[in-house]
């Protein structure tokens, strides 16, 4: 899910309104015509576009969308927080648009135990961003003079250490990743199996494998029975998304969400993480296609097919 800020550049504390935007069920990101009708509606307060590349998939129409904000003078900033080492059309998450942010929480790609990091080409930018993780203190000055409302996000040495040993190991990371993506999603595709594809990109952190579940599959169910032959599903992808946490209530226009509705509740992610081994990911793959193929084959032999 995505979302566009109105009122000012960027939101929350610096003045801004956040409109939620809808996602596809092929990408469970927003598409470019979500964003169109936002602009139709709100009009010149819109001011830009915060974007999440969910599960590391960055959407084949992501430039034609930063072109389009561009084009009106709006911003394009890029939830990067899955996507560590995706790449589409020869550039990698984080530089597709005007600014980017990594998440280094202990589930996510690599990690740093704790925190994240921004990226941008753009120097006024990343001047004040410096300012802004180090208490407002300009010009990366540790004295006692502020200029900005900023906080103290500044990394530990310990954290810095664990973060370049984990950045060393991020190509063998992906790799492993990749690798599981490859032989699990091949047997989705054999058995008609819908998931999120990655195949239209150069490259994909595969932070998580998003299964759409089938007709008449249970979410609590199908954990279960996975669970009993040892493919244990973690957390998907937000089944609880933005417009119904209560911390969002009275801060953010609500409407109607039709996919993100219907799909957030009902996924299922894999556990392929930097360690499955490709026996590993062929097992879970075979699992999956065991549970989730036999709905595939209830309702192709249903009336309603």
């Amino acid at each position: 899910m995505g979302g566009v800020a109105g009122g000012g550049y960027g939101v929350g504390g610096a003045g801004g309104e956040v409109v939620y935007l809808d996602m596809t069920k092929e990408t469970f990101a927003p598409s470019l015509a979500m964003i169109e009708e936002a602009v139709e509606k709100h009009g010149d307060s819109v001011a830009g576009v915060m974007w999440v590349h969910i599960a590391g998939i960055i959407a084949a129409e992501f430039p034609e969308a930063v072109r389009f904000c561009h084009d009106r003078g709006m911003f394009m900033l890029e939830d990067a927080a899955h996507a560590h080492g995706s790449i589409l059309n020869g550039k990698m998450a984080g530089n597709l648009a005007d600014g980017g942010a990594f998440s280094f929480f202990p589930t996510k790609v690599m990690t740093t135990c704790e925190g994240g990091m921004i990226v941008t080409n753009d120097e006024h930018e990343d001047y004040i961003a410096r300012s802004l993780r180090n208490q407002g203190k300009r010009g990366v000055n540790y004295g006692n003079y502020h200029e900005d409302f900023g906080n103290s996000s500044r990394m530990t040495e310990i954290h810095a250490l664990i973060g370049s040993i984990q950045l060393q190991k991020l190509p063998k990371m992906l790799k492993a990743r990749q690798e599981g993506y490859k032989i699990i999603s091949k047997q989705l595709r054999e058995a008609g199996i819908s998931f999120v594809s990655a195949d239209h990109m150069d490259a994909a952190s595969h932070y998580k494998i998003i299964i759409h579940l089938p007709d008449g599959a249970d979410l609590k169910e199908t954990k279960a029975a996975l669970a009993k032959e040892g493919v244990i599903l973690g957390g998907g992808v937000y089944e609880m998304p933005c417009h119904v946490q209560p911390v969002f209530r009275g801060l953010a226009e609500v409407g109607s969400y039709p996919g993100t509705d219907q799909w957030c509740p009902r996924h299922i992610c894999p556990p392929v993480t930097s360690a499955t081994t490709p026996e590993l990911a062929q097992y879970i793959g075979e699992t999956l296609v065991k549970h989730l193929g036999a709905y595939m084959l209830a309702t192709a032999g249903s009336p309603a097919a």
